[in-house]
C-alpha cells in the first residue's frame, strides 16, 4: 500500500484542499468521534466535527457542541437538523457516530455517507438500522460482536487510542496490584471477577465501582500492574463477550490486561496476529491466568507490559487506525 497524505500542508509544501468531511454525533460515547476525527487529521483531511452533548467523563479534548445538535429529538435514529445545511452542503463525506444519522437538509443519497456502529443503539436496533440505512456507503463496526448483523458494506475498525496522550507506566508493584474499575458492574461480570480475584494469593485486588472522570480513571489504572476489564459473554440474551475501550486504553498505558473475547481467531485473521490481551472466558480461566501472572518474575511482568503497549501502537493507535480507515473506507471516495 502506498500511504498518501491529503489536504493540509504536506512535507512538499502543498496546501491543496481536496475534500471536506463533516463528522456528526448527538452523543459521542467514549469520545470515539473525536478520536476518529484525529485519524482524519493524521491523514490530512479537512474536516469539521460536531456533537450535541458534553461527555460526563470530562475528556480533556472533545468535539465542539453545536446548539442545533443539542436541540434535536434524541429519541430518533434519524433526527432532522436543517440548521446544519450550510455545512453539509459543502461536505463530500458525512461521517456519523454512534449509529444516529442526523438529517441536515441535504439529499443524503448524493453524499458519501459513513456510519460508525459500536454500542447499544446498534446492538438493540440493528434490524431497523440495516433496513433503513440503504444510503450508507460504509458501515464502521467498532467491535466484532456487532459484525454480521446486516450493516451495509461493514468494515471492522476498532476505536483508536491516542498513544501520545496516554503514556506508558511500566513500574511493577509487589504484591502485584490488580484493578477492576467497571463502568457497569452487571454488564462487566464484576461479581464473578471479585469472587475469583479474592481467592488468588500473591496479588492485591483493587475494586472500585465509583464512576469518575476519565482523567481520574487513568490515574487508578496507572497505579496497577494488571487490569481485569470484563468477564461477560452475553448481554440481554445476545452474544457479547468482547473487550472495549477500557482494555485498549489500559494496554496503551502498559498494563497487563485480562478480558474476554470469543473472536480470537477472527482477530488473528484480520490483523495478522493475536492481540496481546490475556483472554479469560470463564471464572476458571480467570483464576488460572491470575495465578500464572502472580508467579512471574519482575522481568517477565515488565516484558508483558511492553508487549501490551507495542501491540496498541502497532494496531490501534491513531496512526495505525488512520491507515486502516483510509484503506478500508476513505480511499474509495477520493
Amino acid at each position: 500500500m502506498q500511504w498518501r497524505v491529503f489536504g493540509r500542508k504536506t512535507r512538499g509544501g502543498l496546501n491543496t484542499k481536496i475534500m471536506d468531511v463533516l463528522i456528526l454525533a448527538i452523543h459521542d460515547h467514549a469520545n470515539t468521534g473525536w478520536r476518529f476525527s484525529q485519524c482524519l487529521k493524521h491523514i490530512g483531511f479537512d474536516y469539521i466535527a460536531l456533537k450535541g452533548q458534553f461527555h460526563p467523563f470530562h475528556y480533556p479534548e472533545q468535539m465542539p457542541i453545536h446548539p442545533a445538535l443539542a436541540a434535536v429529538d434524541q429519541t430518533q435514529l434519524m433526527p432532522v437538523c436543517k440548521d446544519l445545511y450550510h455545512l453539509a452542503s459543502k461536505a463530500k463525506v458525512i461521517h456519523y457516530i454512534a449509529s444516529v444519522v442526523v438529517q441536515p437538509g441535504v439529499d443524503i443519497y448524493e453524499k458519501n455517507v459513513v456510519v460508525n456502529h459500536g454500542g447499544s443503539v446498534y446492538r438493540q436496533h440493528h434490524d431497523i438500522i440495516s433496513k433503513t440505512y440503504d444510503f450508507v456507503d460504509a458501515s464502521i463496526i467498532q467491535c466484532p460482536d456487532l459484525l454480521g448483523l446486516g450493516a451495509k458494506n461493514e468494515q471492522w475498525i476498532y476505536y483508536p487510542v491516542d498513544t501520545d496522550l496516554i503514556k506508558p507506566d511500566f513500574k511493577t508493584n509487589r504484591p502485584l496490584k490488580v484493578g477492576h474499575f467497571p463502568s457497569n458492574p452487571k454488564i462487566k461480570g464484576s461479581d464473578g471477577i471479585r469472587a475469583v480475584a479474592e481467592q488468588v494469593k500473591g496479588i492485591e485486588f483493587i475494586y472500585d465501582r465509583k464512576r469518575v472522570i476519565w482523567g481520574d480513571n487513568l490515574k487508578r489504572v496507572a497505579d496497577c500492574d494488571i487490569i481485569i476489564e470484563t468477564l461477560s459473554l452475553s448481554l440481554d440474551g445476545a452474544k457479547y463477550g468482547e473487550w472495549g475501550n477500557a482494555a485498549i486504553e489500559a494496554a496503551a498505558m502498559g498494563k497487563i490486561v485480562i478480558t474476554n473475547s470469543l473472536t480470537e481467531d477472527k482477530y488473528k485473521e484480520e490483523f495478522g496476529e493475536k492481540s496481546a490481551l490475556i483472554i479469560a472466558n470463564s471464572e476458571a480461566e480467570l483464576k488460572e491466568k491470575l495465578t500464572m501472572l502472580s508467579e512471574l518474575s519482575d522481568n517477565e511482568i515488565n516484558m508483558l507490559k511492553i508487549d501490551m503497549r507495542n501491540w496498541v501502537l502497532k494496531h490501534h493507535s491513531i496512526p495505525a487506525t488512520a491507515r486502516r480507515l483510509w484503506d478500508k473506507v476513505y480511499k474509495d471516495f477520493f
